[in-house]
C-alpha cells in the first residue's frame, strides 16, 4: 500500500495529471483542521466515546493545551482515560495529567490577530518562538497581511463596497469575518504606519539596527490586534 500525505492542495494542483492519476487509482481523503472555536466540542465528543464526562473548565483547559495538534490531543485523552478511569473529569485532573502539546502556525497567528484576540495571539506567538520558528517567517506572514489590508483600506476609502474589495483581493469566505474586523479597526493611515513598522522589524532581524526581533514582533502583533503595548503621546 502506498500512502501519500500532502499539505493543502489548491484547485489548480487537483487538476494536474499526477493528482488525477492518483485519484483514479486510489482513494483521496481530505482532512480539514478543527478550528479553535470548534475544538472544545471535538474534544468533548471523543471524551464521551471513552466514557469520560469533562467539566466546562476541563474542556477549556484541554482545548488550550492541545490546540493545533490533534494527534497529541487523542494521545492525551487516552492517557487521561487510563489515569482517571472514566467518569467526571475536572480541571485538576487535566492539570495533573495533560502536558502542553499545542502547536501553531503563522497563519493561525494572522487570523487571530485580525480578529483582535490579543491574548490568544500572544500565546501563539510565544508558541512559535518556543518551537523554533524563524522570526522572519512570522514577519513575512504579518507583513503580507498588513500590505493587503493597506490596499483594501485604500479601496474602501475610494468608495468601493466591502464585498467588492474582498472579492478583488480573493479573501476566502472563512476569513472574511477576520479581515472585515481588521479593516473596521483602523483607517488607511494606520495600516500604512504598520507597514512601515514591518520594514523596521526586517532591519532588526537582519541586524542592521539594534533590537530584539521577538520583542518587536510582539509589539506589532498587539498593535494589529488593537491592543498596543505603548500608547501614542501627543506632542
Amino acid at each position: 500500500m502506498l500512502l501519500i500525505v500532502a499539505g493543502k492542495l489548491e484547485k489548480a494542483q487537483q487538476n494536474t495529471k499526477w493528482f488525477k492519476a492518483l485519484e483514479q487509482n486510489g482513494v483521496v481523503v481530505q482532512v480539514w483542521p478543527v478550528e479553535a472555536d470548534k475544538l472544545a466540542q471535538w474534544i468533548k465528543q471523543r471524551m464521551q466515546l471513552r466514557d469520560m464526562q469533562p467539566t466546562p473548565e476541563a474542556l477549556a483547559m484541554l482545548a488550550e493545551r492541545v490546540e493545533g495538534n490533534l494527534l497529541a490531543a487523542d494521545q492525551e485523552l487516552e492517557k487521561l482515560r487510563l489515569l482517571s478511569g472514566g467518569g467526571t473529569v475536572d480541571a485538576e485532573q487535566v492539570v495533573a495529567a495533560v502536558s502542553d502539546s499545542a502547536r501553531f502556525d503563522v497563519f493561525s497567528l494572522v487570523d487571530t490577530v485580525l480578529l483582535g484576540d490579543a491574548a490568544r495571539a500572544v500565546r501563539i506567538l510565544y508558541g512559535l518562538q518556543a518551537e523554533g520558528v524563524e522570526p522572519v517567517l512570522v514577519l513575512w506572514a504579518l507583513g503580507r497581511e498588513i500590505r493587503s489590508l493597506s490596499g483594501m483600506s485604500r479601496a474602501l476609502q475610494q468608495g468601493q463596497a466591502m464585498s467588492q474589495v474582498l472579492t478583488q483581493y480573493r479573501v476566502w469566505d472563512k476569513r472574511k469575518r477576520a479581515v472585515q474586523a481588521a479593516l473596521q479597526r483602523y483607517p488607511l493611515k494606520r495600516w500604512q504606519g504598520l507597514l512601515w513598522q514591518v520594514g523596521e522589524i526586517e532591519r532588526v532581524i537582519k541586524g542592521q539596527v539594534t533590537g530584539k526581533p521577538w520583542d518587536e514582533l510582539l509589539q506589532l502583533t498587539l498593535k494589529v490586534a488593537g491592543l498596543p503595548l505603548f500608547k501614542a503621546v501627543s506632542a
